[in-house]
């Protein structure tokens, strides 16, 4: 009897999985009754999909909470919930995608099929499903041709976007970044060198997903001709939400998203032999410190050894060093937003916060955006819009990179299989801190950091406060002629500390270093506009105009 339980639980347990699966069935059809032929029907959120074959009949295998995505080239796409259902009967309308219309250069929208170069536009949900820090990593794989190269460099970390491949050797190859026709700053503030360093972030991490109606990407020398030569590799429009009142009340949102986060450890490093030289193990304590970064010692038998501290441990694999080190990230955003209005004006306010906790102990980013965007009819030829965004964004103890010294990572990651960096925190009360208060050493290299020392004793923060806004105003001449004026402002204020402590083995003494710098860039524009439609299939559109670009920076 207890044989037949124990067997009907462990079939009860593999039976699980298929249970929370169920294969679903259907046929795509066109709104001319006929079956599509290649539609795709994806998972939503996965990579889980299938096609329809000759009479648009299809089969996957989902969960019941799952949302299936039916979508084909000139065809509308539709998204079912599965629920219960096993068959799932769904029609595409064709001429939608083929009549979609996107927004290209200073914000004008035009009839996709009509351009002459490649547009890719990403709606904003695509931004908030998996959230990331820096808006530009949600990107990645989303566009062809678009590479994007999400930098281990930790919380608030620059992003690498380059599309279609790197047009110069040394010089800066990321596209313009444009918000609301307005072109913003996405300099890096810093990057580790050869000597080591921080990565202070850049500009377009300041953008919050939940703000964002559609991102653009604008490929061609052609789509990026009205923005000089800072658009010569291109340019990624971002087009924020607005009101959509009718005079029926205000609109309340609220969003809640939380993400975490672990390392992924690759590494296939040997774990036969522990620290010491000439396949010996330490015999002494002076042995243990002059040898405690490599794995040149003997082969791992469990004797207990002399370690740098004069205690004798096991000579033994310890284990991952990196799941003791490292701890669980975490991303917590809210974003609260209001929309309203009628037919002659609308507005949305979001306020949002996000709070990071990095995977490397005493680090994080704190970051508030507030917005602001109102349209607003001013009679019958009058039309006026104004956005404003204000950040405010706090990073503590960005990581030093490259080079050894006050790289924690560094540390953590080449020690030997037989050295528990437990046994490296010393005072509980200053982490990584010998009974003296100073650095608590366990290798004779004085630039290899103590990697409790590095991340909880150094300091690398900064505070940026940065104010991207735009006003816009259009008077429509007559029918098919308007004249139209902009006034975009971009300026951030950045200030930065940099610590190494006293009683660190390489600078005994310290170290202490403050700065501030100041950004601001201001466009004014007036175009002229003549939109005329001919005939039903010809149209002529001509712009004329002129811009003006004032841009300084301090540091002090």
């Amino acid at each position: 009897m207890k044989n037949f339980t124990l067997l009907s639980l462990l079939l009860l347990l593999f039976a699980l999985p298929a249970m929370a699966q169920k294969t679903v069935t259907g046929t795509v059809i066109g709104d001319d009754g006929e079956g599509l032929i290649g539609a795709t029907v994806l998972e939503a959120g996965t990579s889980n999909g299938t096609i329809t074959d000759i009479d648009g009949k299809y089969s996957i295998s989902v969960g019941n909470d799952a949302t299936l995505e039916f979508s084909m080239t000139g065809y509308s796409t539709r998204r079912i919930t599965v629920g219960n259902q096993t068959m799932i009967n769904t029609t595409l309308e064709a001429g939608v995608a083929l009549d979609e219309i996107v927004v290209t250069a200073l914000g004008i929208e035009r009839d996709k099929k009509a351009l002459g170069y490649s547009v890719t536009e990403v709606s904003g949900e695509d931004f908030t499903e998996a959230r990331e820090i820096n808006v530009a990593n949600s990107l990645s794989g989303k566009v062809a041709g678009v590479n994007v190269s999400s930098t281990a460099t930790g919380s608030g970390g620059s992003t690498r976007v380059i599309i279609r491949g790197n047009s110069s050797i040394s010089g800066n190859n990321q596209p313009l970044y444009v918000v609301d026709g307005v072109p913003i700053d996405n300099s890096n503030l810093g990057s580790a060198g050869m000597w080591g360093g921080q990565d202070w972030g850049d500009g377009i991490q300041s953008i919050n997903p939940d703000d964002i109606e559609t991102m653009t990407v604008l490929k061609g020398n052609t789509a990026a001709a009205l923005y000089g030569f800072r658009a010569a590799n291109g340019v990624i429009l971002i087009t924020t939400k607005s009101g959509k009142g009718k005079g029926k009340g205000i609109g309340i949102e609220f969003n809640s998203n939380i993400v975490a986060e672990s390392l992924l450890d690759f590494r296939d490093f040997q774990t036969q032999f522990g620290h010491g030289a000439n396949g010996m193990a330490p015999a002494t304590e002076a042995d243990a410190i002059a040898n405690g970064l490599v794995s040149w010692g003997g082969r791992l038998d469990g004797s207990n050894v002399l370690q740098f501290d004069g205690v004798s441990r096991p000579y033994s694999d310890v284990g991952s060093n990196l799941d003791r080190f490292y701890r669980t990230g975490s991303t917590f955003t809210n974003t609260l937003s209001f929309t309203g209005g009628n037919e002659e004006f609308n507005f949305r306010a979001s306020a949002s916060n996000l709070d990071n906790k990095g995977i490397i102990p005493n680090s994080g980013l704190t970051r508030r955006n507030f917005t602001l965007k109102a349209n607003a009819k001013l009679g019958e030829k009058w039309n006026a819009t104004m956005s404003g965004t204000y950040v405010n964004e706090s990073v503590e103890n960005r990581p030093r990179l490259s080079d050894s010294p006050g790289n924690a990572n560094y540390t953590v990651w080449t020690l030997p299989a037989s050295i528990n960096v437990d046994n490296l925190k010393g005072d509980p009360n200053k982490l990584g801190a010998d009974t003296d208060g100073t650095e608590l050493k366990f290798n004779d290299n004085n630039f290899v950091t103590n990697p409790w020392w590095a991340a909880n004793q150094f300091e690398a923060s900064n505070t940026r406060n940065r104010l991207i806004g735009n006003f816009q105003l259009r008077y429509d001449i007559l029918d098919d002629l308007y004249i139209q004026g902009r006034a975009g402002l971009d300026t951030w204020f950045d200030r930065r500390r940099n610590l190494t402590p006293y009683g660190t083995a390489y600078s005994p003494r310290g170290q202490l270093s403050e700065d501030s710098r100041t950004f601001q860039e201001l466009n004014l524009e007036l175009i002229l506009g003549y939109n005329k439609q001919i005939t039903e299939d010809v149209s002529l559109n001509l712009i004329a105009g002129g811009n003006q670009l004032r841009n300084g920076n301090e540091r002090v």
